[in-house]
């Protein structure tokens, strides 16, 4: 009996070893996989996880070592996508993504009044800290987003690129649109948006 049970935990380990060799023959995942992966952790507020998805240009403004929550997660955790297409080749490809979230332009202009009278107040004499002004201005954003229903719907090619067999996805200012809900295209308007899109991707 002992015999036979040595028997069975040495082909076990032999076809897990088997299993191993065959998923490393397969390569690196398939591309749409980084991008769901990417997505989900944006969604999550994982954002390490997510830096490790996309190319270092999206280190340079997302911000991985922020602890406290801001308007931008709220935005990530409202985010919804569905992968319409995929083509690969070798070493690049195209995942064709549609990425459905609030509409910042719409939160942005019902927001516009309360944080124009923020900023003029400050000039007027209130002499707030950054600090303070911040924090009052993520509250205000923060209301109008928790209240609105309208939903900014892009779709987008996202470009990848195969890296030491990892996909990265190509950070580019049609995704970070897509996933801003059309805070990119929005511009520099007025320096209480300038704000809002520097804590954005």
């Amino acid at each position: 009996m002992k015999n036979k049970g040595t028997v069975r935990r040495s082909l076990a380990a032999i076809l897990a070893l088997i299993m191993a060799v065959a998923l490393a023959a397969c390569g690196a995942a398939k591309p749409e996989d980084t991008v769901k992966k990417g997505l989900d952790a944006l969604k999550a507020g994982d954002r390490d996880t997510a830096l490790s998805c996309f190319d270092s240009k999206a280190g340079e403004t997302l911000d991985s070592e922020e602890s406290e929550k801001g308007p931008e997660d709220l935005l990530y955790s409202k985010m919804s996508y569905t992968i319409k297409d995929v083509q690969a080749d070798k070493d690049t490809a195209t995942v064709k993504t549609e990425i459905e979230t609030l509409d910042m332009n719409k939160v942005l202009e019902k927001a516009m009044t309360e944080l124009m009278q923020l900023a003029m107040g400050n000039i007027g004499g209130q002499d707030m800290s950054e600090a303070e002004m911040t924090a009052k201005t993520e509250e205000i954003l923060l209301k109008y987003m928790k209240e609105t229903t309208d939903k900014s719907v892009k779709t987008v090619d996202v470009q990848l690129k195969l890296d030491k067999d990892a996909w990265q996805i190509q950070t580019s200012d049609e995704l970070m649109d897509a996933l801003t809900g059309g805070l990119g295209s929005l511009g520099l308007l007025l320096s209480t948006s300038l704000y809002v899109s520097t804590r954005y991707f």
